[in-house]
Order: structure tokens, then C-alpha cells, then sequence
């Protein structure tokens, strides 16, 4: 089977635009021939193969992300789903930009106290959104607190000031961190994203925004900022003439720490004036930013990957169900302590995509025909901002109001089987009892987000479909793991986002248990055909995006 997918993807690209043609119904009972057929070796060579160095972390249009494309589509093609991209082909094709600071890429902060230099990839990670090579940048420096405008929260700390032309220093996460009283408490909302405070800057039309790392308010270490910004950037082209932020970035808790410093507070008091009602934003007098940043601009295509498995119910196989999984990852990159410069991305997001690909292969192995159709899609720039699914959500191959439910698969568990599962985005959707019934099913309990605070709704690609209104859900293990004590799955967590997560050793481990990622498929398998037999499509609940969101690109 290996042989037949590596051949296929590098002997002809016109392979993929075969049409897969779906098999007849084998009977009534492809279900449960389906889940029996799921496979934990099947998922193993798979995740081995993507996250191989010969992929290079399948860097968003780099070669490696090609060549993963390409397999996932082969593999579509001999699993007989019907192609759902462009021109009969299984491949999506969109232009996308890359945008890499020209090295030495530095910005000077000039303050009373003396200049403080910013270097990309040391201190500060530095980019830009207005996709030219050169941007000049002098504007003075202007404390926004969180930087958030948030009419139902009653929150706003652009009130009073012109951000025009300004630099904004501003900090990651919401109020509600620091006091369990104010937005949602200890659970990041969409306002403390940094994708958000960028969206702001830009509304306000700022010179830039710099936001302020620490890893307390990011819920990861520096390492992860540098490693995923530092390099090249990924932008969906500009359109309809829109302009976007000269200067956008990071800077490291003690860069902020010595800004502040040298305006005469330190940033622990500027965060505590942040969390307070009635913050106002103010100017770090005698403060500014020069430089002359230099970027290499380059466009490309890449592309997502969308396949289809056609229904069963001649009433019901005009609606569909989606299944996602991002293949992209962060490419070669910063070196880690070991020399090496390859993010091969095997929990993140290689884990995700292999069980995608065992759905379609059981599926086909057991005869399964859903009575609503299953659509497949693996989606590339997730690392970059949820841009594959940004642009695959506004241009879908069939209507956003024809997809019952999106189930979204970014990270499985490799350690074992978990007592109970997290479904983000649940509460947001009609989805809840039917999700109860499966859980059942499955001997699992469904429990709330175990870490709120690392706003994980908002940073898979779900989150866009649902912004397009598909009731639209991330699947996440859980962390009480079957046959291990309680304290075992918050060490696991913390093991991997504190030295795996976004980092050269997130690589595949031939010990890992990968009876926990059948389970997810199993378990997303069971979603699936429970929507699909549901009289009555789910419904994304009314009135729960935010201002922030709605408005997000």
C-alpha cells in the first residue's frame, strides 16, 4: 500500500484528478465492518512517513507540504471518495504570500533612558502585513493596555486615544487572567488572541503593534513565539485594496520589562493597570520606534485537499458531514539545542491527518455508506494563522448551509486511550445531546476544557467553519487515561507543551501507544454516522460569536 501512495504521488499529478469513483453500498452493516476495521499500524506508517525529515515539517509552499498534498490526495483517490477541489481534482489551488524578514532585521525602541534594540528571532519576532519589501517605521509608542474593543463586554482601551500612525504596545490574553471577574474569567475569549490584536491595530490604523510575551498570559515559552514567527509568514493575498499593519510582532517579557522601565513603571504595574476598569491608554512619552524593516515578498500556490464520500440516502446525501485535519507545519527553522532545524510535526499535525486517512481507508475496507455524505478535507497554513481553512470556509465546494457538522481532529493521543474527551465548541451548536449518546457509546464522558486559558477553540481550524456558521466542533482527548492516575495526564500536557510543542522533537516515537488516536477515530467515526442519521441538521447557536470574531479575517 505504501509503495502504491509513494509512487502515486511523484509519478503523475494527473493521477489525482482521477475520479475515485464510489463503490456501490456492500450492505447495512459497513458500519460496524468500518470500525473494525481501523487499524493502529495503519496509523503509525502514516504518521511516520509525513513527519519523515524527507517532508522538511511540511513547511506551508515548501516541498515538503507538496509532497504531503499529494499523498493525502492518492490516498483519497485509492480510499474512492469523489474528488472535491478544483478542475476534477482533488487539490483546492489558492495564491498565498511569503513574507521573511531580510536578516539583520532590527527595530530600535527609543526611550529617555536609551535605545533598546529588537532583533528578529532574539528578542522580538518582527513582521509586516502589507506585503512589500521595504517598510519604513517611525511612530511614537502608545500603551493600549490589551489592546481590546469590546462593546459587550463593556471594554474598550482604544476609548479617547488616536492610534493612528502609533506603535501600540500591547498584552497578550484578556483582563479576565488576571481577574476571574471580568470577559470569561480563567477561559481565553477570542479578544485575548493575538490574531485579534492585530485585526484591532489594523481597524485603528496603527503604524504597528508589538505585543508583550510572557508565558504565564501566552500559555506557552518564548521558544514557541520564535519558533513559529521568526521566519517566513504566510498572508492570503490583500484584497479589495485593503491596507494592513506596516509592523506587527512579539517582544520578550524582559524587552518589555526594560521599555517600561525606562518610562518610569515597570510592566507588573502596567499589567495591573491593564486588568482595571477605566484603564486608559496612554503615550510612553518620549518613546518611539525606528527602523527600516526589509522583506523577501514571494507568491506561490499551495493548496487544500477535499475529498468525498457519497451518501447513501438519495434525501439526505445532498447534506454533508466534514472531517478536518491540518497536514502543514512550521518547515525548517530555528536550530534546537541538538542542531537540529526540522519541525516534523508528528503529534502536531501528522497524528491528526493519519486518522483523517484511516477514516476514508476503513470506510472503504468495511463497505461504510453514512446516509449523509462525508466530507474529507486536510487543509495546509494552520501554523500560519487558520489560513487554509480561512479560505476553504469562504470558498466551500458545497454550501455552508449543506453541512450539517465540521469535526475537527488537530492532535491525537499517542499515550493510550483517555476515560473521557473535551468537544470544543459543543456548547456552541445543537450538538450536544446527540454528542452525549455517542460518548455512551464510546464508555467516555465528555468533560469541559481541562485549560481554558490556552483559548484552544479559537486556534484550529473548526473555528472558521464555524464562523461561516456550520456547527463546527474540535474532537480533544481528554486527561484521565485508562489504567494511569490523574496527576499522569496533566504531566503528559505539560511534558509536551512545555518541549515538544512547536519544537524540532515533536517527532515520532516508536513507543507511543496509538490505541488513544483509534479511539478518536472510532469515536469521530460515531459522530459522523450519528449526524448523518439525524432527521434534523444541527443548528450553530445564535448570537454566539462576538464582536471580534465575526469581524476576524
Amino acid at each position: 500500500m505504501r509503495v502504491f501512495r509513494i509512487v502515486a504521488v511523484f509519478a503523475a499529478a494527473a493521477a489525482l484528478g482521477l475520479a475515485g469513483a464510489s463503490a456501490p453500498p456492500k450492505s447495512d452493516g459497513g458500519f460496524a465492518r468500518a470500525l473494525a476495521a481501523v487499524q493502529a499500524k495503519r496509523i503509525s506508517a502514516r504518521i511516520q512517513f509525513l513527519s519523515d525529515d524527507l517532508l522538511e515539517g511540511r513547511g506551508t509552499g515548501a516541498r515538503g507540504s507538496e509532497i504531503a498534498a499529494r499523498d493525502i490526495a492518492s490516498e483519497f483517490a485509492e480510499d474512492g471518495l469523489k474528488p472535491a477541489g478544483d478542475d476534477g481534482t482533488y487539490l483546492q489551488k489558492f495564491d498565498m504570500l511569503g513574507v521573511t524578514p531580510v536578516a539583520p532585521a532590527r527595530l530600535d525602541l527609543e526611550t529617555p533612558n536609551g535605545p533598546i534594540e529588537l532583533e528578529n528571532g532574539d528578542n522580538a519576532v518582527l513582521s509586516t502585513k502589507t506585503q512589500t519589501e521595504n517598510v519604513p517605521i517611525d511612530a511614537p509608542l502608545l500603551f493600549v493596555g490589551y489592546g481590546i474593543d469590546a462593546p459587550e463586554m463593556h471594554w474598550n482601551d482604544y476609548e479617547g486615544v488616536d492610534a493612528r500612525g502609533k506603535v501600540l504596545i500591547a498584552l497578550v490574553n484578556d483582563p479576565g487572567s488576571r481577574n476571574p471577574g471580568l470577559f470569561g474569567g480563567k477561559a481565553l475569549s477570542y479578544y485575548g488572541r493575538w490574531t485579534y490584536k492585530y485585526e484591532e491595530a489594523a481597524r485603528h490604523h496603527a503604524a504597528g503593534i508589538l505585543l508583550v510575551h510572557t508565558t504565564e498570559s501566552a500559555g506557552y515559552g518564548w521558544q514557541v513565539v520564535r519558533n513559529s514567527w521568526s521566519g517566513e509568514q504566510a498572508q492570503l493575498p490583500l484584497e479589495g485594496g485593503r491596507e494592513d499593519l506596516p509592523l506587527d510582532g512579539w517582544i520578550t517579557e524582559a524587552a518589555a520589562e526594560r521599555l517600561f522601565q525606562n518610562n518610569g513603571r515597570g510592566l507588573d504595574a502596567a499589567i495591573a493597570e491593564a486588568g482595571t476598569r477605566g484603564f486608559h491608554a496612554y503615550t510612553l512619552e518620549g518613546s518611539r520606534a525606528k527602523g527600516s524593516l526589509a522583506f523577501k515578498v514571494r507568491r506561490y500556490r499551495t493548496e487544500n485537499v477535499a475529498g468525498i464520500l457519497e451518501g447513501s440516502d438519495a434525501g439526505k446525501k445532498g447534506t454533508y458531514v466534514a472531517l478536518t485535519a491540518h497536514f502543514d507545519h512550521l518547515g525548517i527553522g530555528h536550530p534546537d539545542s541538538t542542531g537540529d532545524r526540522i519541525y516534523n510535526g508528528a503529534q502536531d499535525n501528522a497524528s491528526g491527518v493519519a486518522t483523517l486517512l484511516e477514516i476514508a481507508r476503513a470506510a472503504d475496507d468495511g463497505g461504510w455508506r453514512p446516509a449523509r455524505s462525508i466530507l474529507f478535507v486536510s487543509v495546509t497554513a494552520e501554523e500560519q494563522g487558520l489560513l487554509g481553512s480561512a479560505y476553504f470556509a469562504r470558498h466551500l465546494p458545497v454550501p455552508a448551509d449543506r453541512v450539517a457538522a465540521e469535526f475537527n481532529m488537530d492532535g491525537t493521543s499517542v499515550y493510550g486511550e483517555t476515560l473521557d474527551y473535551t468537544l470544543l465548541g459543543a456548547d456552541r451548536t445543537t450538538l450536544g445531546p446527540l454528542a452525549e449518546r455517542v460518548a455512551r457509546q464510546m464508555n467516555v464522558k465528555l468533560d469541559p476544557d481541562a485549560h481554558p486559558e490556552q483559548g484552544s477553540y479559537f486556534r484550529s481550524d473548526h473555528f472558521n467553519f464555524a464562523k461561516v456558521g456550520v456547527p463546527a466542533v474540535s474532537v480533544k482527548h481528554g486527561w484521565l487515561f485508562r489504567g494511569r492516575d490523574a496527576a499522569y495526564g496533566e504531566k503528559v500536557f505539560n511534558d509536551y507543551n512545555d518541549h515538544h510543542y512547536h519544537q524540532p522533537s515533536d517527532e515520532y516515537d516508536p513507543k507511543w501507544d496509538l490505541s488513544g488516536t483509534v479511539q478518536e477515530c472510532r469515536f469521530v467515526m460515531r459522530l459522523a454516522e450519528a449526524v448523518s442519521n439525524v432527521a434534523k441538521m444541527p443548528k450553530f447557536r445564535e448570537g454566539m460569536l462576538s464582536r471580534a470574531e465575526r469581524e476576524s479575517r
